[in-house]
């Protein structure tokens, strides 16, 4: 069965996803084509899955203008959605007619759900499917914090229109609430729709001084990790400015793993956290990081920080957190706020004000307190296992084709 993957932006939950979706479907026998952008010809995911599954793996590379097209408008989002529409239904047509494709899988088909609902598949009469991971149209109902969005009930009326499409085998979600709110709200609906929890590697044992002593950290520091794709709405400044002012916080050292924007790697050349610098309490890994390196981090930190600005939908790294049994300090908006508040897995913060980043940090200082919490985080989110996320994707996508 021959399976076209569009994925165009391969940074946080995008190349991971990619990577999985695609080694699972070639593990099935099947052939993958997969789309990305020019920019990601060299990406280390796609280098991988080439030298192992070689001629059953085939990458096509949309070019520049094809690329600004899917991904922005100077009409705004309504613009994008259509262009990106537009690429997908031209890119589609193409390897279609050089090779029959049986199914059109899109891992973040946030790129045009919207346009979807409203102009109706872009993928002719073949099959497809796809994952969720931005609508927020169902939050306010499920007291959710976040901005209402603009012409809510439209895009309500559109996600529902969306799954009427006969064309769609299923659509996917990583946001419980959403699938929740479409089974009470249209249940006759809820079949196309399915959650699926968003998963991570589940835990391996290292020796924390081990590790420690292997990144030179300290062995009795307290460590606050960052990690994923590093810009500005990460918080990251607003936790090392408080770091920086608070002297009663002078065992915490901050662990910065993930390929950093250019304006964040501008800020760290800088002298702005002089006294964080000069006690080499900052450490830094600005590279996209292999998978022994992450769980190295997440087991050596004591905290994960996750509070986040202006982000409002789910964050695999508060799975990946409770995988190794690590609190949160999150923001206290959107479904990240939702699990620190509701399910208990940390902390929640509003990002900017120092005062209570301070009261956090003070608070998992304490190593019972970290240990609890961290416990439940476990407890909530340890059944998200890539195993789990197969079966499902076997069963709706494969099985049932």
């Amino acid at each position: 069965m021959h399976i076209l993957i569009i994925e165009i932006a391969l940074t946080g939950h995008h190349s991971i996803y990619l990577e999985k979706i695609t080694e699972l479907y070639l593990e099935q026998e099947g052939v993958v084509t997969v789309v990305v952008s020019f920019k990601e010809k060299e990406h280390p995911v796609l280098t991988r899955l080439s030298e192992q599954f070689c001629e059953r793996f085939n990458v096509i590379l949309l070019n520049e203008t094809d690329c600004l097209q899917a991904m922005q408008s100077k009409i705004g989002d309504v613009g994008r959605e259509i262009n990106a529409w537009r690429v997908f239904q031209k890119t589609c047509k193409t390897i279609n007619a050089n090779k029959k494709v049986a199914l059109v899988l899109l891992p973040y088909a946030d790129y045009c759900l919207n346009a979807i609902g409203l102009l109706g598949s872009p993928f002719g009469d073949i099959a497809w499917s796809g994952i969720c991971m931005r609508p927020t149209f169902h939050f306010k109902a499920c007291g959710v914090i976040a901005p209402t969005p603009a012409i809510l009930h439209v895009k309500r009326l559109l996600f529902m229109r969306l799954l009427h499409i006969k064309t769609l085998k299923n659509l996917f979600t990583i946001d419980e609430l959403l699938a929740g709110y479409i089974h009470d709200v249209q249940p006759t609906l809820a079949d196309k729709l399915t959650y699926l929890p968003d998963p991570a590697e589940p835990a391996l044992t290292f020796v924390t001084a081990e590790l420690r002593q292997r990144y030179n950290i300290p062995k009795n520091a307290k460590v606050i990790l960052i990690y994923g794709a590093i810009d500005e709405r990460k918080g990251i400044f607003n936790l090392l400015d408080t770091l920086e002012a608070c002297p009663e916080l002078e065992d915490w050292h901050t662990l910065v793993v993930g390929r950093q924007s250019k304006s964040v790697r501008e800020k760290f050349t800088t002298t702005r956290w002089h006294k964080l610098m000069q006690t080499n309490r900052i450490h830094v890994m600005d590279e996209f990081v292999s998978d022994i390196v992450e769980h190295h981090v997440l087991a050596m930190c004591d905290v994960v920080w996750v509070a986040y600005i202006g982000h409002y939908v789910m964050s695999g790294v508060i799975v990946r957190a409770g995988m190794y049994c690590k609190p949160v300090i999150a923001c206290d908006e959107g479904l990240i706020g939702w699990y620190a508040q509701r399910k208990k897995v940390g902390v929640a913060i509003c990002p900017n004000k120092s005062m209570k980043i301070e009261d956090a940090l003070k608070l998992f200082g304490n190593a019972e307190m970290c240990k609890k919490i961290g416990a439940n985080s476990y407890k909530i989110f340890s059944d998200n296992s890539w195993l789990k996320f197969n079966k499902t994707l076997i069963n709706d996508c494969i099985n049932n084709y």
